[in-house]
């Protein structure tokens, strides 16, 4: 019955979408882990972050972690609180890991994706 219930989630859940971009593959990566950008590019997003709390974990073997903090709620995506455990990741903040050299999947309270270059 668990199995049948995660199944029928993961199918509401789940959208694939694919881009091919032109240009440096450490551009799409960079831009995700860190949050200079933020002002500028995501200006709506600016006032939510709490980018003075931003911290980056150097992990072994050139991967890497990122959180950034809420400085207030952010309204859920009803998908995600289908996985308590994601819900339980984001109340926070979110977070994004870079699997060295070119993956990186962002966990955060709207949404989950992954790059790969």
């Amino acid at each position: 019955m668990r199995l049948a219930i995660a199944r029928a989630a993961l199918r509401a859940f789940v959208q694939k979408t694919s881009k091919h971009l032109r240009g440096n593959w450490k551009l799409a990566i960079d831009a995700n882990i860190e949050t200079y950008h933020v002002n500028t590019v995501h200006p709506g997003l600016a006032p939510v972050l709490e980018q003075k709390g931003t911290a980056i974990w150097l992990l072994p073997q050139g991967h890497s972690r990122m959180f950034i903090g809420h400085r207030m709620a952010l309204e859920r995506n009803p998908r995600l609180s289908l996985f308590p455990q994601v819900d339980a990741v984001t109340a926070e903040g979110a977070f994004a890991y870079l699997i060295y050299p070119n993956t990186l999947i962002v966990i955060a309270p709207t949404l989950i994706f992954t790059i790969q270059t």
